[in-house]
Order: C-alpha cells, then structure tokens, then sequence
C-alpha cells in the first residue's frame, strides 16, 4: 500500500519522517523540524525551529502543525486523559436547564447558576452592541478612521467573551464530574433536534440563544467516557408536562413549579428528570418516536388512568415525591 495523498497545503505533520524533535523548555515547547531540500547537497534539508505558548505541558507523540484562516500557526497535539472505572451500579435521571445547567432524579441540582452568568453575559453583550451601532452610524457618516481603529475592534470584547465562556465550561464540568463519582449510568433527553413553538420575546429569545447545551452534552459525553460509566439518551417529548407519579398528562407546569391532579405542587425539573429516568425502561416510547405519537401514548395512559379512578380502583405513586419548597 503506498503512502496517502491531500490536497491540503496548510498541514505539517511532525514525526520521524521530517526529523521532527519535540522539546518542552518551561511553559514553551520547541519544535525542530526539516524544511526544504538545500541546493546541492543531497538529503540536506534547512532546519526549521518554531516555538509554541503550552504551558506545562509535555507533547509526545504525533502533532500537526495548522496554518488557520488569520495567518497564525498553531500546534495540534493529543492530550492523554487517565481514565478510572466507575463500578458503580446507581443511576439517574438529569433534566438539562437553564437557570442551572442539571437537575437530578436525586433532588440534586448540579451546575447551579449558570443562568445568571449567561444572562449577565447577554445583557451586557445587548448594551455594548447597541452603542457600537451608534459608533458604526457615526463612523459611516462622518468617515473618521480614530472611530473604527480605537471603538469598533473586537479583541477586548473576545477576551472578556472568552472568560465567561470559560467560566461556564469550569461549572458545568465539576458537577458533571460529581455526577459520575456517584452514579454509574445517566440519563439525559435529547435536546440536538430542532424544536418549534411559540415565540417568548426578543429577550427571552436572546437569553435563550445563548444558553450551552451542546456544552452540557460534550461534557456528558466526555466525562462518561473517561471515566468508563454509561450515558443513555431518551425521547424527550413531554418529560416536563408528565406526572412522574402516575405516567399521564393530568397536571400542569407554571414555571419551576408543576401542580399535579390532586393539588399537590412538586418542584418541575425534578419531576421531568424523574420521567426522564422512568422513559429509559419505556418500551413503547423510544428515542426516536415521533412527539405526535408520544402524545397519543400519553393520552391513553392519562384515558386508562382516568377509568380506574372512576372505578375505584387505587393507583399507589410509583416514587416518594419531593414536594416544591
């Protein structure tokens, strides 16, 4: 088999190929490398020495070198990750939020604040961009270049983006992490899917916009991974206007709150984690089911609920409810 092929022009790959050497010298890694045939000598080559930002961190292995849209070389190397086992047999359920990042089917909320950061965030992203609009009408006017080289630049505002970005990631991925030193099998909805309604305002809408589930899911995906435990995705059709204790469409969400049929008020997010731990074992519903047919399931379950009440017969609550505080 011969060697593969690219067309890619803007990839180095470092290995004993090239002569490439790696050298870590404090927090900056040294890369030496062979670069173009010298005229006249055979199997010369012009060494070629570069030097990337890392930290403490030691590349072994093989590492590409990629020349990005802005100009700018950057390294690419793999990380090696020590991974445990988790013998652990408990599981959960989780609800994905906003106001925090993971309720638990445990009465426990994980990733708690990560709505006021993003809202924060958003808030004071709305505010700045509505003075550079000015900024820019007055630059468009006026022609004055001071306006768009000190006023209109993003560096500064990447930065401070970045670090909130960054505190959200530190958040989110602790109390994953404690999540999987307790439980060994998870299980989460799958929110990848496009989901339509009623619009909620432009405000809303533009927290909402801003809210990390993918980053909640890789982290899911990540941790589990690393650390040998089992993440399982179901349907999440109606997980938040199901009673957990019952399996029908007799109550109502308001808010963080869902009043059940008998008057009952039980805190909303623990009760759709419960469903969402419930809907792993549910054969009828899968991952895939179509929300149409979900709810005719639903409705069924609610119409045979409703007949035994009718005819005296007791339906016993399947968990120990957690009433709302």
């Amino acid at each position: 088999m011969g060697r593969g092929h690219t067309k890619v022009d803007t990839h180095i790959v470092l290995c004993h190929k090239n002569g490439a050497i790696i050298n870590r010298k404090g927090r900056v890694t040294e890369v030496v490398f062979n670069g173009l045939p010298i005229d006249g000598k055979n199997n010369r080559y012009e060494k070629i020495t570069l030097r990337f930002k890392t930290g403490k961190v030691s590349v072994a292995g093989y590492a590409t070198l990629i020349l990005h849209d802005d100009g700018v070389w950057r390294m690419h190397y793999p990380l090696k990750q020590e991974k445990t086992v988790n013998d652990s047999e408990l599981k959960v359920g989780v609800d994905k939020g906003f106001t925090e990042a993971l309720y638990g089917s445990d009465g426990v909320i994980y990733g708690a604040g990560i709505g006021k950061l993003m809202t924060a965030q958003s808030d004071k992203l709305k505010k700045k961009m509505q003075a550079r609009n000015k900024l820019h009408a007055l630059y468009k006017q006026t022609g004055n270049e001071n306006i768009r080289k000190n006023n209109l630049g993003r560096i500064k505002m990447d930065k401070q983006t970045a670090k909130v970005h960054a505190q959200l990631k530190s958040v989110i991925r602790c109390d994953v992490k404690a999540i999987f030193s307790k439980f060994g099998t998870v299980v989460c909805e799958d929110l990848s899917g496009r989901f339509g309604g009623k619009s909620k305002g432009k405000n809303a809408n533009r927290k909402l916009s801003a809210w990390c589930k993918g980053e909640i899911h890789q982290a899911l995906t990540e941790i589990a991974d690393r650390t040998g435990a089992s993440l399982k995705v179901v349907n999440p059709a109606y997980t938040s206007q199901v009673d957990h204790l019952t399996g029908t469409l007799l109550g109502e969400r308001k808010g963080d709150r869902f009043i059940r049929y008998t008057g009952d008020v039980i805190q909303a997010d623990y009760n759709a984690a419960m469903n969402i731990l419930e809907r792993d074992n549910d054969k009828e519903i899968t991952r895939f089911t179509p929300y149409q047919t979900v709810k005719k399931i639903l409705l069924k379950r609610t119409a045979c609920f409703v007949e035994k009440q009718s005819l005296g017969v007791e339906c016993h609550p399947k968990q120990t409810d957690i009433l709302y505080a």
